[in-house]
């Protein structure tokens, strides 16, 4: 496992692809802000970054004040709880077949997967997604 910035273990020559080489069975597991591919990949993150880009600020709060952040580091605590099952789905692909793989997680989409419903309804456009304070948004009381 590890948490650098992508392409930092294969400058060090520790990378998946390396390693791999010698250990075919290598489960190798990369946790970063915004994964290895994409626009995003060379940019640094922290967990205020990505509650802000994945949404997560703009629905915490009063609905009469400014969005503030979670109170806890969610990204970097769920990062690490994904990141686990990850290791663990890799380990079990080895059990069934030898073969190790690398696993590539975002932080930013790891807080996209715990909008869960509201990030459904926000992109299929049926429901308001604004803060809602400290009552429900689908439930009494």
């Amino acid at each position: 496992m590890e948490n650098f910035r992508p392409g930092v273990m294969a400058r060090l020559g520790l990378d998946h692809e390396t390693l791999a080489v010698r250990r075919p069975g290598l489960v190798f597991c990369s946790l970063s802000g915004f994964g290895a591919t994409g626009p995003l990949q060379d940019k640094i993150s922290f967990d205020l970054v990505n509650q802000a880009m994945a949404g997560m600020i703009e629905l915490t709060g009063d609905t009469d004040e400014r969005p503030v952040r979670i109170g806890v580091p969610i990204g970097d605590v769920a990062g690490g709880l994904y990141l686990a099952v990850a290791v663990l789905a890799g380990l079990a692909g080895r059990r069934r077949d030898g073969q190790g793989c690398w696993v590539d997680l975002a932080l930013h989409d790891v807080l996209i997967g715990l909008l869960s419903d509201v990030a459904q309804r926000h992109f299929l456009g049926e429901a308001d997604t604004t803060r809602t304070g400290s009552r429900a948004r689908d439930a009494a009381p």
